[in-house]
């Protein structure tokens, strides 16, 4: 969805801001009740920070703009990815 993000307008920018701030609350969550064994299989990813993302956007949402989700869709969000899909394919 970022990719096609910045060409967005209007309420259909705001439409898809809101949809990906929902889906970095539902990832934050996620983060948050994983057991520490899970995590410690996953290191370098900031468990502690991606839990906090989401009690902001849930807590203080008008302090969540465009540029804070676009950094993290660009920066946070691939590396996790890869975190996640290793834990998963070591686990079958």
């Amino acid at each position: 969805m970022m990719r096609y993000y910045p060409n967005l307008l209007g309420d259909d920018r705001d439409m898809a801001h809101d949809a990906i701030v929902r889906q970095l609350e539902i990832v934050g969550e996620a983060a948050n009740r994983r057991d520490p064994e899970t995590k410690m299989k996953a290191p370098e990813i900031d468990w502690y920070k991606i839990a906090g993302f989401r009690n902001i956007a849930i807590h203080e949402y008008f302090r969540v703009n465009q540029s804070i989700v676009e950094g993290i869709v660009s920066n946070y969000l691939p590396p996790l990815r890869e975190a996640v899909e290793r834990i998963v394919d070591n686990r079958n």
